[in-house]
């Protein structure tokens, strides 16, 4: 399983703000879909809507065209209606097609469906009626009409031929209640007409006229009853069609509404399903958003702390290194960049802890050596002093100058031994300080891997930095489309604004257009409300973005602050390169002169021996060991100064080293813990007062209950001191 905290920190970055910028895609992705599909349907809707509208008013504008020209057919019996009739009835018949083919429910394609049956029933009727009208005659002479004129004229003029003016009054009366049945259209009527005409009958058949004359007059009258009651059996047919269409035509506006009906409900329903989409969609936004902003700052504050906390461990463990505190720990679980940069630091500061451990133990042996040195060339003085004693006094006996010359050659051979010792300890502190000096080098190189580390962690702050910048930049760019987005509301907002105007102005017409153009107008708001919403959460996460990207800044600071550390660091190793290399050719210089001392030791030795040997020759010995004697205290001298320059520059390394601290306060073992001292003279020590280990190094200090003074003073007194031994040794 990988561990998060194993990633490098650029695939940390990639991968935290990748996650953000995909995200974010799917928001923009999400939200342009939406709002193409809100603007699709909605142009769908409003294009059925539009044409089902346009459709419904002409198949009404037609209807009542048609039911205009049949009136004025029915009114003015003129067959150029019966073709306007027609026209009508096409123009409905394939604006009823047109329907058909919209987007719209089965119901209303089944009411187009049946308006169609209707109007075709209307046409069919209306051509019956024409045919029942020519029956009856479209003139005053034509059809029936003309020939129940004829007839009633014929019959009329019989009757004047008998000579019966009760038959001529009931003819006439039976001639006016035709007409009224013409203009009222009520059975009733032709009764009266039934019964004028038996009266007149009666008459003529009471008339004095000839059997023939009657009948012929009779049979006239019957004609045209018979013609009169055909005229109202087809004129009761052509009734039944005129209302037949009224009741097709009214059942046609039931239609035509009932379809207008049926798609503002469906567009109702249309509109409500868009508004629940876009609440859902609104929602998937929000939701997707948030998840995108609590990721991106999840993300930037998680690779915030996993760079800044381990940095700021090792920017205090650094703070401590260059003020000599060698006893840190940076710890670091991480194994990335960071944690190999805190690795780092651990194996330069355990380093350095050897290589100023191998400095102090160095210069407590050459200390050693020195003090060693200092008092080997006392005692070689003294021996030179005695030596010169002994010469002055040869004069006063041969047997006291063999004596004092057999004391001589085994002071010499001591002093011999001392020099070769010197020299010997020498040769090994030079050694010492060779490899304390390939160990500072090897620090300073460890300080310049450190510190390009920490270059390339910059670097890496810094490219990621700029990949939140162009996240930034890329959110204003999504803001950019919104703003279009929103563009595009107002805009249809602003159409349909527009279609209620023109909707008003077409009055009834209109009202259902007017109705979708509302609803059109409160989706384009609702569209609006939703940009405007997006761009909200936009504007947050370009907000998180900035938050991001003064995090990685104030990260940035503080690997800068890292880096300066580690070169102050550096520059502390390098100084402790050069005062090494400095020891070194002093130690160097010590060898040289040492040997130069044991060579002059056997010169000397050999002139005492020579001495010894020839007694005769006493007075000129005594002269030349004189000279070498003096010389050999000169030469003591100038051994008791480079011993006394060693021990100051013993001093100075220690006092250099001092500054690191190689152990914790656990690790020693304070003098004043050692020593009987009262609790009177501890409070008065300064070294306990400020809880410092090394009370050699404190001017003032107490040891022993005895006061001490600067530590080139006490030195050669604390190093005898036990917590000096096991403190240097802890070391």
């Amino acid at each position: 399983m990988i561990n998060l905290k194993d990633i490098s920190l650029s695939k940390k970055l990639i991968g935290g703000f990748g996650i953000v910028i995909i995200l974010l895609m799917i928001v923009a992705a999400l939200s342009v879909a939406k709002l193409s599909s809100i603007d699709t349907a909605t142009r769908s809707l409003f294009d059925n809507e539009v044409n089902l509208g346009k459709k419904a008013d002409n198949i009404s504008i037609n209807l009542l065209q048609s039911r205009d020209d049949e009136k004025n057919f029915l009114m003015q019996n003129d067959l150029q209606y019966v073709d306007k009739v027609k026209s009508s009835v096409n123009a409905i018949k394939n604006d009823v097609a047109d329907i058909s083919k919209l987007d719209i429910g089965q119901k209303e394609k089944d009411d187009a469906n049946n308006i169609l049956s209707l109007i075709t029933s209307c046409e069919n009727t209306f051509l019956e009626l024409v045919n029942l009208q020519k029956q009856l005659g479209l003139l005053e002479m034509e059809g029936l009409n003309g020939d129940l004129i004829n007839q009633a004229r014929d019959a009329e003029a019989d009757i004047k031929k008998i000579g019966s003016t009760d038959a001529l009054a009931s003819l006439l009366e039976a001639r006016r209640h035709e007409k009224n049945y013409v203009i009222r259209k009520e059975v009733l009527y032709q009764t009266k007409v039934h019964g004028a005409i038996d009266i007149a009958k009666i008459n003529i058949s009471n008339s004095k006229a000839s059997d023939n004359e009657k009948k012929q007059a009779i049979s006239k009258l019957d004609l045209y009853v018979a013609t009169f009651d055909k005229f109202v059996g087809i004129s009761i047919e052509r009734d039944k069609r005129e209302k037949q269409l009224i009741v097709n035509a009214q059942q046609i506006d039931v239609l035509i509404a009932g379809i207008v009906n049926d798609s503002q409900a469906s567009l109702k329903n249309h509109m409500d399903a868009t508004t629940a989409s876009n609440s859902s969609s609104k929602m998937a936004v929000i939701i997707l958003a948030f998840i995108a902003t609590i990721t991106g700052v999840g993300a930037s504050i998680y690779i915030s702390r996993s760079i800044t906390k381990p940095v700021d461990n090792m920017l205090e463990a650094s703070k401590k290194i260059a003020k000599g505190d060698l006893t840190v720990q940076v710890q670091s679980d991480h194994r990335d960049e960071v944690g190999q940069l805190s690795m780092a630091i651990q194996d330069m500061a355990g380093n350095l802890k050897t290589v100023i451990g191998n400095v102090q133990k160095s210069a407590m042996k050459v200390s050693n050596a020195s003090q060693t040195l200092s008092e080997s060339s006392k005692e070689i003085k003294s021996s030179t002093e005695q030596v010169a004693s002994t010469t002055q006094d040869i004069a006063k006996g041969v047997s006291q100058q063999a004596t004092d010359m057999t004391q001589i050659t085994r002071a010499m051979q001591e002093m011999s031994q001392t020099v070769q010792q010197i020299a010997a300890n020498c040769q090994k502190a030079s050694m010492r300080a060779g490899e304390a000096n390939k160990t500072a080098q090897e620090a300073g190189r460890i300080s310049g891997n450190v510190a390009q580390k920490m270059s390339e962690i910059k670097t890496t702050v810094d490219g990621s930095a700029i990949v939140i910048k162009e996240l930034e930049s890329k959110s204003q760019k999504i803001g950019e489309i919104i703003g279009v987005i929103t563009t595009i509301a107002d805009q249809t907002n602003l159409l349909a604004l527009n279609a209620a105007i023109e909707a008003a102005r077409a009055g009834d017409h209109g009202r259902g257009f007017a109705v979708v153009a509302d609803e059109v107008r409160k989706l384009a708001e609702e569209s609006r409300m939703a940009a405007n919403q997006i761009t909200q959460l936009i504007k947050e996460i370009q907000l998180g973005t900035k938050k991001a990207v003064e995090s990685m800044e104030n990260g940035t600071k503080t690997v800068s602050e890292g880096s300066t550390t580690i070169e102050i660091a550096s520059s502390a190793i390098n100084s402790i390169v050069t005062g090494a290399d400095e020891v070194a050719n002093m130690i160097q210089e010590i060898a040289a002169s040492a040997q130069e001392q044991s060579a002059s030791v056997e010169e000397v030795t050999a002139s005492v021996e020579s001495v010894s040997s020839v007694s005769e020759e006493s007075a000129a010995g005594t002269q030349e060991a004189s000279a070498a004697t003096e010389e050999l205290s000169a030469s003591m001298e100038q051994l008791m100064i480079t011993a006394q320059d060693l021990a100051e520059l013993s001093e100075g390394l220690q006092m250099a080293s001092s500054h690191f601290v190689l152990r914790s306060v656990d690790d020693f073992v304070r003098c004043w813990d050692i020593k009987n001292c009262s609790n009177e003279v501890r409070q008065k020590c300064p070294a306990y007062n400020s809880k410092e280990l090394r009370c050699w190094i404190v001017e003032g200090t107490w040891c022993g209950g005895v006061k001490q003074g600067d530590a080139k003073a006490k030195v050669h007194n604390c190093m005898k001191c036990e917590a000096f031994i096991k403190n240097s040794d802890t070391q």
